[in-house]
């Protein structure tokens, strides 16, 4: 996970180059002692990039922007919100041996319409051949989805770069997507079987 502000930059640029105006979508990122703070009273894995990513930009302020095409990049305060909830309603603790999870170190940093995309963790598991899966649950969905955090940066920048854009996301060929996400993520989909 090397320089994601440089990888989301890249992601940043290319929609304006289309047309999109994205920038006052974008949250003035933390302070890290902030940041350092408040992550310390929450057992979820934050990387040391995560808070160079953070102290970016603070994810973005309208949960209809979608950053990750089909999810909003949410805040901090909105990621512990959504934390909190979810280990209050979402996870039940029985069920956690049996997925090979433990959500308690998950964080979510992406959501729209009641799914979530999480940061996995070290040795996780769920996809053991993976460093830092990202899953994603909601609507009795808990599943990986991502290699790690730069093959959805990939899958997404792809998904772009062909679809059809409006001022929020794009459209994709179903296909089409199905395809990309395949080829940036070849591992999850052995995993899943599919």
């Amino acid at each position: 996970m090397n320089n994601l502000a440089a990888r989301i930059q890249h992601l940043i640029d290319f929609r304006r180059e289309i047309g999109q105006p994205i920038d006052q979508y974008f949250l003035p990122g933390l302070s890290s002692e902030y940041l350092q703070k408040k992550i310390s009273q929450y057992p979820f894995y934050f990387p040391k990039e995560f808070i160079e990513l953070y102290t970016w930009h603070n994810g973005t302020r309208d949960e209809d922007f979608l950053m990750f095409r089909d999810m909003a990049w949410l805040s901090l305060e909105n990621s512990i919100n959504e934390y909190e909830l979810m280990m209050e309603v979402f996870w039940d603790e029985g069920d956690n041996e049996e997925i090979g999870l433990e959500p308690e170190k998950m964080f979510p940093f992406a959501a729209f319409t009641g799914f979530n995309l999480y940061l996995s963790y070290p040795s996780q598991a769920m996809c053991p051949s993976l460093e830092l899966p990202i899953i994603c649950t909601g609507k009795g969905v808990i599943e990986p989805y991502y290699n790690s955090f730069a093959s959805m940066l990939d899958t997404v920048e792809e998904w772009f770069k062909v679809g059809q854009h409006n001022e929020y996301s794009c459209d994709v060929d179903e296909s089409l997507a199905g395809e990309i996400w395949r080829k940036h993520n070849a591992e999850i989909f052995r995993v899943r079987g599919l």
